[in-house]
């Protein structure tokens, strides 16, 4: 007989290297605090934005080429470029006044007069834009409702125009109140002087100058101005109303006026 045939066993696994267990270890994200933004240059500046007219209300006009060159789609049109101009360095804006149909700012040639559509609603409360004493209270009634919100904060109240007057008048000027000078109108002056034959201030109330009521002493920001940039019945400003790039230098120019303003009050 043959002897029976043994099987191979299974070696046993081998057992693990004798050793000490080290610490476990748990891997810490990393925290990455973050930069903060660079202050932009009219950080911490409220600006209220008041297109002249609206709605039914077209505004003061000129002419050209036998057509009406309307005064409220180009003080829309500026009030768009300032806000774009403000924002992008950091001011926050209101306007109390928005028409859709308007949209923002036209780049059209000069040759091409701006359109006016007539759907503009108040800020303060959606209803239609209307001309006179009602109309101009709820303008001023936003402002307030803006100066109590910010409180504290630096403001500016902006009412945008062009204007009518002599053939020979030519360049734009800046009104204010009856009972002071806010500082911004010089500086408004100082940066529009050279671009529009700026003339001295306006006095509202003095002089032939209209008692303007968005100047009044029911506006409470302190620092208010209306600015007319232009005469439409002067052949010259009437190009520079229609020019779009000299709207753009205009808006451009008010925020440096505004910029330097900020600037002069920091501490």
């Amino acid at each position: 007989m043959h002897a029976a045939s043994k099987s191979p066993q299974a070696r046993p696994a081998p057992k693990p290297l004798a050793g000490k267990a080290g610490p476990k270890q748990t891997l810490k994200p990393k925290v990455r605090t973050a930069k903060p933004a660079p202050r932009l240059p009219l950080t911490g500046l409220v600006l209220i934005l008041d297109p002249g007219h609206g709605g039914e209300d077209p505004g003061a006009h000129g002419v050209f080429r036998g057509e009406n060159v309307w005064e409220a789609p180009y003080t829309f049109d500026q009030a768009a470029r300032v806000k774009y101009f403000a924002e992008q360095r950091g001011a926050k804006v209101f306007t109390t006044v928005a028409c859709k149909e308007a949209g923002g700012h036209q780049n059209w040639p000069a040759e091409q007069v701006l359109e006016w559509k007539k759907n503009c609603r108040f800020t303060l409360d959606g209803s239609q834009v209307v001309a006179g004493k009602r109309g101009l209270d709820r303008r001023v009634r936003f402002a307030n409702q803006i100066a109590k919100k910010h409180r504290g904060q630096k403001m500016v109240f902006l009412s945008l125009h062009f204007d009518i007057a002599g053939e020979d008048s030519q360049g734009a000027f800046v009104i204010v109140p009856k009972e002071y000078k806010p500082t911004i109108a010089q500086r408004l002056v100082n940066s529009l002087n050279g671009l529009a034959s700026t003339a001295p201030l306006r006095v509202a109330g003095r002089n032939g100058q209209k008692n303007i009521h968005v100047l009044r002493g029911q506006n409470a920001v302190r620092e208010r101005v209306l600015i007319e940039l232009g005469n439409f019945r002067n052949e010259h400003d009437n190009y520079i109303i229609r020019n779009y790039e000299t709207r753009n230098r205009f808006a451009i120019r008010i925020a440096d006026a505004l910029q330097q303003h900020l600037k002069g009050g920091r501490k």
